[in-house]
């Protein structure tokens, strides 16, 4: 395993993930990234994420997707989904005025994120430039209303670190 430069280590509180960073456009096909991600309910418990990144074959492309093993949150793998596309300069190609939602439901009694209250995954700030992978995610505050009176803000965190045997480039 190697470190990845730049990475977000501290838990900090957020309530949406803004990626920020490179992908590296030079990665070998399937090449993986995973990043934990420890995501706090309404009622203060800690629950463990995992987003996946995957270099798609041919295209600088990632497919990107959230997966958990608690037991608590009682949905199918991967939990949320989608294709991260660079133009030929590096840029992501984003749909306009969408922004992926990570929608949780929590088998605990917590209300769950869901609908308008999915947690919003922002990559308008990823690059697919040939370079090291510099990766990490940015907290961003937004105040949520939520359904009854939490015990502990949502918190979430993020740090990362590619899986062993991964073909990073930079690493």
């Amino acid at each position: 395993m190697c470190a990845i430069p730049g990475v977000a280590v501290a838990e900090e509180v957020v309530s949406r993930f803004v990626l920020s960073g490179n992908l590296d456009s030079r990665s070998a096909n399937r090449a993986l990234l995973e990043l934990p991600v420890v995501l706090h309910g309404d009622l203060g418990f800690r629950h463990d994420l995992t987003l996946r990144l995957v270099k798609q074959e041919i295209i600088n492309a990632w497919d990107w997707s959230v997966w958990t093993s608690d037991a608590t949150i009682p949905l199918p793998n991967p939990i949320a989904f989608g294709v991260l596309l660079f133009d030929q300069d590096g840029r992501p190609i984003l749909l306009p005025d969408f922004v992926p939602g990570l929608n949780v439901l929590f088998g605990n009694g917590a209300p769950p994120f869901m609908a308008e209250r999915a947690v919003p995954v922002m990559l308008d700030r990823v690059t697919g430039h040939p370079g090291n992978t510099t990766l990490r995610v940015l907290p961003r505050a937004i105040p949520r209303e939520p359904t009854r009176t939490p015990t502990r803000t949502p918190l979430a965190s993020v740090t990362a670190t590619p899986v062993s045997g991964s073909s990073i480039s930079g690493c």
